[in-house]
């Protein structure tokens, strides 16, 4: 039998509302959830779960706080791969340098 801890179901999240914009802006701009994950002192995993759950209540058509989480996330991932990859979902091509034009010789 668990401990108990006073909270009926189990312990109260980490995850606040304030956090998911935050969040999205940053990964729509390169960051990492293993970096938020440390900076809210939570495992990867943790927020890794939030945003599937926020997956599952957004496929159920609850409105909550975790489904608005997923949906920031997948559309801050969006706007990653098209400012890093272009929209066509790959690298923008890398044009060849263009050869200096030779110099007149001068004497």
């Amino acid at each position: 039998m668990g401990r108990r801890t006073g909270f009926p179901n189990g312990r109260p999240t980490k995850f606040r509302a304030s956090m998911i914009d935050v969040l999205g802006e940053s990964i729509a701009k390169g960051g990492t959830i293993s970096y938020w994950a440390r900076l809210y002192h939570v495992d990867r995993g943790t927020i890794v779960r939030w945003i599937r759950r926020g997956k599952r209540d957004a496929e159920a058509g609850r409105n909550t706080k975790f489904a608005a989480l997923a949906v920031a996330v997948a559309e801050a991932r969006r706007k990653f791969n098209v400012t890093m990859w272009g929209p066509a979902g790959r690298p923008p091509m890398k044009s060849k340098p263009v050869p200096d034009s030779p110099q007149p010789a001068t004497t």
